[in-house]
């Protein structure tokens, strides 16, 4: 009995699936045939301030891109000798 009834369904996908092929590209050209018509119009995307444009332009938004900030090392102040500090008192 199982061997009869998966014949049956072999043959029926046989016979639903024959026309597969040629209804799918006629169902793309459908769709295609809407775009293609007289009364259609495209969309343009291009802003205003571009002229004469020849090719397709694309914008990708993303995150902000950041640099990062190199951490510049401390520079302590010199430790200076107190005879050197009373020379640069008095500008030497």
């Amino acid at each position: 009995d199982s061997a009869g009834e998966l014949s049956d369904d072999a043959e029926e996908l046989k016979n639903k699936s024959d026309r597969l092929e040629t209804d799918l590209d006629e169902g793309v050209d459908g769709i295609l045939a809407g775009f293609s018509g007289e009364d259609y119009t495209p969309v343009s995307f291009v802003s205003d301030r571009n002229k004469d444009v020849g090719l397709v332009q694309f914008v990708m938004k993303t995150e902000a891109i950041r640099v990062r900030e190199e951490k510049q090392p401390e520079v302590l102040p010199e430790k200076l000798s107190l005879w050197q500090r009373i020379l640069k008192l008095f500008g030497f």
